[in-house]
C-alpha cells in the first residue's frame, strides 16, 4: 500500500467527522510525517542505532546519515580527482595521454595507474599489464 492508498483508506475509514477535527489535508501531513518517520528510522545505516530509545534513535541516526555522507562524498572526490590526474597511453598525444619514448622491441610492464616501467612513479606490486 503506498501512501495516497493508505490516506485514501483512512478516509474512508472515519465516517463520523465529528470526532475528528482534522481536515483532509492535516491527515494527509499526519500520515506522510509518520511514514516519513517509519522511512528513517528503518534505513539508519547502524542496525543497533534503530533499537535504541527514540531519543537517541534520532540523535545517532543523524550522526549516522552524516558519517555515511561523508565517506561516500570523500571516496567519490578521491577517486575524481584521481582519474582527472590519470594518464593513459594513446597512438597519439590528444587531452592528457603520454607517449612512450622508447621504441617497443621489448617487454614493458605498466601497471594499473597507467606508470611504465621505469618512470619514478611505478609500482610492480600494481603491474598488471606486458607490452
Amino acid at each position: 500500500i503506498d501512501l495516497m492508498e493508505e490516506f485514501y483508506l483512512s478516509e474512508k475509514l472515519s465516517t463520523d467527522i465529528s470526532l475528528t477535527d482534522e481536515t483532509s489535508f492535516q491527515k494527509y501531513k499526519r500520515v506522510l510525517k509518520e511514514k516519513l518517520t517509519k522511512f528513517y528510522v528503518d534505513h539508519i545505516p547502524i542496525e543497533s542505532i534503530q533499537e535504541m530509545s527514540p531519543v537517541y534513535v534520532y540523535t545517532y541516526g543523524t550522526v549516522a546519515y552524516l558519517l555515511s555522507l561523508f565517506f561516500f562524498l570523500g571516496f567519490l572526490i578521491q577517486n575524481y580527482y584521481s582519474n582527472i590526474n590519470a594518464a593513459y597511453m594513446s597512438l597519439d598525444s590528444s587531452g592528457n595521454c603520454k607517449t612512450i619514448p622508447i621504441a617497443v622491441s621489448n617487454s614493458y610492464l605498466a601497471d594499473t595507474r597507467g606508470n611504465w616501467i621505469g618512470t619514478p612513479q611505478f609500482s610492480y606490486y600494481h603491474a598488471k599489464y606486458v607490452l
